[in-house]
C-alpha cells in the first residue's frame, strides 16, 4: 500500500516538519489508534500542497496499532521512555528547521495550510504560534482560554525547551502568538 503522506520535493524555506504527539496533557493518556489515524489523515492536504515535508509520529511506547498506522501513513515512528525524550528524538529526525507539533486526536480546520504556508515563507519564526482548540462557547469568544492543540516554532528554539508535558514545554518558548485557524477534535477519547 502506498503511503498517504509522501515526502514532497523541497521548496526551501516554505516547508515544515510535523511532529504528531500521541500523548495528551492529561497525564500522558494515549489517544485511540483511530484518533492518531484521523490526525494523520488530516495532514494529507498539507503534504499535497507542499507545506509539509515530513511527518514524525512521536510515542512514549510502541504498540502494534501505532506501528501499523505509521507504516501505512508513510511517516517515521519514534519512541522513548519519557515524554521529553520522545520529543527530542522526533526533533532530531525532523528534516526542516521549522516545526509544527500537533497532538493526536485533533485536526486543523479550514485555512490552516494557507496560514502555515505564510509562516513558512517568513524569514524566521520569531514568535511561536499556537493552534488552539476551543471547546466551549466562552473559549470561542476568548480563544486565549482554550487548550492548545499545536505549536509552530523554529527547531532551534524547541530543542532547548524542557518539560514533563506539552503545555509546560511550549510555555518555555517565550513570546507566542495565536494562529487565526483553530483545531477540532477528531476523536472523543480525550
Amino acid at each position: 500500500m502506498a503511503p498517504i503522506i509522501a515526502p514532497q520535493p523541497a521548496t526551501y524555506g516554505s516547508m515544515f516538519s510535523i511532529i504528531v504527539l500521541t500523548q495528551s496533557d492529561n497525564v500522558h493518556a494515549s489517544p485511540s489508534s483511530e484518533a492518531v489515524a484521523r490526525t494523520l489523515a488530516a495532514l494529507v492536504p498539507g503534504a499535497i500542497s507542499g507545506v509539509i515535508r515530513d511527518v514524525i509520529l512521536a510515542s512514549m511506547e510502541k504498540s502494534t496499532d501505532i506501528e501499523h498506522i505509521a507504516d501505512h501513513a508513510g511517516c517515521e515512528l519514534v519512541t522513548a521512555g519519557t515524554w521529553i525524550g520522545t520529543v527530542r528524538l522526533a526533533l532530531q529526525k525532523a528534516r526542516e528547521p521549522k516545526i509544527f507539533t500537533l497532538q493526536a486526536g485533533f485536526a486543523p480546520e479550514s485555512g490552516f495550510y494557507e496560514e502555515l504556508s505564510d509562516l513558512g515563507w517568513s524569514a524566521s519564526l520569531k514568535a511561536s504560534r499556537l493552534l488552539e482548540r476551543p471547546e466551549t462557547t466562552l473559549q470561542r469568544f476568548l480563544p486565549f482560554l482554550a487548550p492548545v492543540a499545536g505549536l509552530a516554532a523554529a527547531k532551534d528554539r524547541l530543542v532547548n525547551a524542557d518539560g514533563p508535558d506539552f503545555r509546560s514545554w511550549a510555555g518555555q518558548l517565550g513570546r507566542m502568538d495565536t494562529m487565526r485557524t483553530r483545531a477540532r477534535r477528531v476523536d472523543s477519547v480525550f
